[in-house]
């Protein structure tokens, strides 16, 4: 933090102790925004001018362009199961599935529905599905995911949580139009899947309802006891638990009989159940021409502002793509792994998400030919949003799953979709730093916190266990 933010941070929290009523706190709230936007507009944050880039981008446009054939072969190589160690449980659990659904094996299944009252995204869906196949493996279950259930009937209580009654949202495309899996067939049509008559145990977990509870389940439980003596196990969850499984002394035998291992288990199980559609591929062809290329140094940076923005922009007059300097942290985070990690002319690439579209053009206004991001797709909340469009969707998936194929991952602490990016590509121990981001930057104290800038080298990378069990984990 800078002398001047440093000054300034230790004075609010002294005038803020002092401040006693509610009207006095509002004033000081609007004066500190205010003050907040003009440090933005006049580029206070960062006052140098970005740095020229050590390797431009242009220098990357010399690659050979590849066929979509090619580019398909690439793709298949960075495939998870196809470059790591995943275990022997692929083969067999495909067949033991297939054997099910065929009714040749008895009638066990797990089903992953998503609940149409909680608008959950995208991120946190896939990442609690991986979970629930995990659970599918080890208890001999047939995984199926119901994606789009239709609403509860009416009086149907809701669980009230995160902020109130949810409304009812659907999601705007079928998640098989983007993601399939090479092995198995996990799509749900009805309750017909799961043959008429048997016994079905629901588990209920959505919106932080016994969050503790059900991380307890693949923490330090017996989680392969839940359902016994029932032929169907359905759950309600929008959190994931298979990083933690691996400390649970129940489980942990049963793991390594698998062959799964801690650090790329995720990566795993999400490649089994979830491989991008060639419809998906093709849309990133230009991208994929240099996060698949080997001699170029990739860092992934995914700045998650909010849904604030994401979703219902036009209530608010505060504009985040105006003030782009207010992201700087992720910047100097990527400055300061480049100039540690990338080799001398090495050509360099930063590979930006963020879900206001503006602002991705600000940002490559401002940090110049590194920067690579797609400014022509259109950025919708994958749930949350009015128009059922299979495009935007398909643009989403492609997204996180480019996300994967970058070296270095600078990502947005509170946010799914970077993390779940990240942990997809198995890229080690060390390679993922979080920034604390205020999802709303009308939080005073949020904001306080944000100034902090974090050290961006290899010890300073987050371990992977406070990754993947903050928030709504992997």
């Amino acid at each position: 933090m800078s002398r001047p933010q440093e000054k300034f941070s230790r004075l609010l929290g002294k005038v803020r102790s002092k401040v006693k009523s509610r009207k006095a706190k509002l004033l000081l709230l609007f004066t500190f925004q205010t003050l907040l936007m003009l440090y933005g507009w006049f580029g206070l944050s960062n006052p140098q001018s970005p740095p020229a880039p050590v390797a431009a981008h242009e220098q990357v446009q010399a690659i050979e362009a590849r066929t979509m054939q090619e580019l398909q072969e690439l793709v298949a190589w960075r495939h998870p199961i196809n470059r790591l160690q995943c275990g022997r449980w692929v083969s067999e659990y495909a067949a033991l599935h297939k054997s099910i659904k065929a009714g040749k094996a008895p009638q066990r299944y797990t089903v992953m529905r998503s609940k149409p009252e909680f608008g959950n995204g995208l991120a946190d869906r896939l990442a609690s599905s991986v979970s629930i196949l995990l659970f599918a493996i080890l208890t001999d279950r047939a995984f199926l995911y119901d994606w789009d259930p239709p609403p509860l009937p009416p009086g149907t209580p809701i669980h009230e949580g995160c902020g109130g009654p949810q409304q009812k949202h659907r999601p705007s495309a079928p998640l098989w139009a983007a993601l399939r899996s090479d092995f198995i067939d996990w799509s749900y049509e009805d309750e017909g899947d799961l043959e008429p008559g048997n016994s079905t145990l629901l588990m209920d977990y959505v919106c932080d309802k016994g969050v503790d509870e059900y991380r307890a389940m693949f923490a330090s439980q017996n989680l392969t006891a839940i359902g016994e003596g029932f032929h169907s196990v359905v759950w309600y969850t929008d959190h994931a638990g298979v990083y933690s499984a691996f400390n649970n002394p129940f489980l942990r035998p049963a793991l390594a009989a698998l062959g799964l291992q801690q650090d790329t288990a995720f990566a795993c199980l999400f490649d089994f159940l979830y491989r991008p559609v060639p419809e998906v591929v093709s849309m990133f062809k230009p991208e994929l021409q240099v996060l698949l290329d080997p001699s170029i140094f990739k860092i992934g940076l995914q700045i998650r502002v909010g849904d604030w923005q994401l979703v219902s922009a036009s209530n608010y007059f505060f504009k985040p793509q105006n003030f782009p300097s207010l992201f700087h942290h992720y910047f100097q985070c990527a400055e300061e792994i480049e100039d540690t990690l990338a080799q001398p002319g090495q050509p360099v690439v930063w590979f930006l998400l963020t879900d206001v579209l503006d602002l991705r053009q600000r940002l490559k206004d401002r940090y110049g030919s590194r920067i690579l991001t797609n400014t022509a797709v259109v950025v919708e909340h994958t749930v949350k949003s009015d128009v059922r469009s299979d495009n935007p969707f398909l643009q989403a998936v492609g997204e996180l799953w480019l996300f994967s194929l970058t070296d270095h991952h600078i990502l947005t602490r509170t946010s799914g979709f970077g993390k779940v990016g990240a942990m997809l590509s198995a890229a080690g121990p060390s390679h993922i730093y979080q920034v604390f981001q205020p999802m709303n930057f009308f939080n005073l104290v949020a904001l306080v916190m944000w100034w902090h800038s974090r050290k961006c080298t290899p010890e300073f990378a987050d371990p992977l266990l406070e990754v993947c069990t903050d928030f709504t984990g992997i």
